[in-house]
C-alpha cells in the first residue's frame, strides 16, 4: 500500500528528475524491509541440543497443573510418537556418534576418523627344528655337521639341525674327506644318512682248514670262517694238512659280502715209501747182525767183519728213513702256501639302503 500511494505522488505532481530517484529508493528500502521481517518472522527459534534435552527434562520433571491433565493426557501420545531428532551435521563434516559408537575406544591420534585401528602383524613362528641321524659302521670317523666337528661312534649318531639343506661331511682318521653331501632336514622328522665302509668276508672251511686275515687267524664257526673288514685290498691265507696253501690279495668292496670256496690241491711231501724203506731195511739188517752174533758160528758168513757191516748199514737206513720220515711228517704238518687265486662271489648286502656309501 505504501508502495502504491508513493509511485501515485510521484506522478501526480510530477517530480523532477532528483525526487524521482529519492522516492524509488525510500521505496527499495521498504520492500526490503518487508521481505527481511517476513523471513524472520517465518524462521524457527534453534536452540541448542543441549538447551532442548534440559528444556525436555525440566519440562518431564515441572508438575502439571491441574486443569491441565486432560491437555497433557491427550498430547503425550504425540510426543511420545515424535522422537528427538540429533542436529544435522554440516556438510562435509562426520557424525560423532556414527564415527565412534557407544561402547568404543576413540580413533588414535593420526587415524582417520570412522576407520578401524590397524592390527599388529604378528611375525610366524619359525618352523621346528630337523634331526641328523648319521648311521657308521666303523670306528675312528667324523663327521663335519654345522661347521663343527663331531666323533662319530659305531651305531646312530643324532644331530639337531634346523629346518633346510644341510651340508654332511664324513671324514677319516686322518681327516680326509670320505663323503661330502647336502641332504634336506626336515622339520620335526629324523634325516638318515647311512655311511658304510666296510665289506663282509666269508671263508667255507673244511675239517682241519685255517684262515688268516692280514696276518691274523680267524676262528672257523659252524663251516664258515667270516670278518667285517674296512673296504679295500686284504691278504688272505687258507691252509690244511696235506694240502698246498693258497695265499690271495681280495678286494673287499663296502657293502658287499664275499664269499670264499676254496680248493686246495694235495700236498706229496715227498717219497714217503723209500723213508720207510729205509726204516724197515735198516732195523732189519741191526736184527740180522744181533741174531748172526748169538746164534751163528764165528766164522760163518764171514766173521765179525760181515756182522759190523750189517750193523752199520742197518743203522744208516734207520736213520735216513726216520730223518725222512721226520721231514715228511713236518711238511704235512706245515704244507707250503703259494701264490694263486681263490674262487670269491660277491653279493650285496642285506642292510638297509644307504644314502652315502664310501667305496
Amino acid at each position: 500500500m505504501v508502495i502504491r500511494n508513493a509511485l501515485r505522488t510521484s506522478a501526480s505532481h510530477k517530480f523532477g528528475h532528483r525526487s524521482r530517484s529519492l522516492c524509488l529508493a525510500i521505496i527499495v528500502c521498504a520492500s526490503l524491509s518487508l521481505v527481511a521481517a517476513s523471513v524472520t518472522a517465518q524462521a524457527p527459534a534453534k536452540n541448542p541440543p543441549e538447551n532442548k534435552a534440559a528444556a525436555a527434562a525440566e519440562k518431564k520433571a515441572a508438575p502439571a497443573p491441574a486443569n491441565a491433565a486432560p491437555a497433557a493426557a491427550t498430547t503425550a501420545p504425540a510426543a511420545k510418537k515424535e522422537a528427538p531428532k540429533a542436529p544435522a551435521a554440516s556438510p562435509g563434516t562426520a557424525n560423532p556418534s556414527a564415527a565412534n559408537p557407544a561402547g568404543t575406544a576413540p580413533p588414535a591420534d593420526g587415524a582417520a576418523p570412522g576407520t578401524a585401528p590397524a592390527e599388529a602383524v604378528v611375525a610366524p613362528p619359525p618352523p621346528a627344528p630337523g634331526f641328523v641321524v648319521i648311521n657308521v659302521d666303523m670306528e675312528g670317523l667324523s663327521a663335519v655337521v654345522g661347521g663343527e666337528v663331531h666323533g662319530l661312534k659305531i651305531g646312530a649318531n643324532r644331530f639337531e639341525l634346523p629346518a633346510g639343506d644341510a651340508v654332511i661331511e664324513v671324514q677319516d682318521k686322518k681327516g680326509k674327506s670320505i663323503k661330502k653331501e647336502t641332504v634336506t632336514v626336515n622339520s620335526g622328522k629324523d634325516t638318515d644318512i647311512k655311511i658304510v665302509m666296510t665289506g663282509k668276508l666269508v671263508v667255507r672251511t673244511a675239517e682241519g682248514m685255517t684262515v688268516k686275515l692280514d696276518g691274523k687267524a680267524v676262528k672257523a664257526e659252524s663251516g664258515a670262517a667270516s670278518a667285517t673288514v674296512k673296504g679295500g685290498k686284504h691278504s688272505v691265507v687258507v691252509t690244511q694238512p696235506g694240502r698246498v696253501g693258497v695265499k690271495s690279495n681280495i678286494d673287499v668292496i663296502a657293502g658287499r659280502t664275499h664269499t670264499i670256496n676254496p680248493s686246495l690241491a694235495t700236498f706229496s711231501p715227498g717219497n714217503e715209501n723209500l723213508a720207510w724203506a729205509g726204516v724197515l731195511g735198516g732195523g732189519a739188517l741191526i736184527l740180522a747182525a744181533v741174531l748172526m752174533e748169538r746164534f751163528a758160528d764165528a766164522t760163518s758168513f764171514g766173521g765179525d767183519t760181515t756182522r759190523w757191516v750189517m750193523v752199520g748199514a742197518g743203522v744208516a737206513g734207520f736213520a735216513s728213513g726216520t730223518i725222512m720220515m721226520k721231514d715228511i711228517y713236518k711238511k704235512e704238518a706245515n704244507p707250503p702256501v703259494k701264490d694263486g687265486k681263490l674262487p670269491m662271489q660277491v653279493t650285496r648286502a642285506k642292510s638297509a639302503t644307504a644314502n652315502l656309501a664310501a667305496r
